[in-house]
């Protein structure tokens, strides 16, 4: 299995799936770290931004 990319493109408008999908996947590390910024208490916006 590939290891998903650092940095990728954002859509407007993330998929609602109730599975998994390749743009889930894609964007697992953004994920994590707004996971990991809101564990912290970060504002997700300013998180995002970065």
């Amino acid at each position: 299995m590939q290891k998903p990319p650092l940095e990728s493109n954002v859509a407007d408008l993330a998929p609602a799936e109730p599975v998994v999908t390749l743009y889930d996947y894609t964007h697992l590390v953004t994920y994590w770290r707004l996971l990991d910024a809101n564990k912290e208490g970060a504002d997700w916006r300013e998180v995002s931004r970065m």
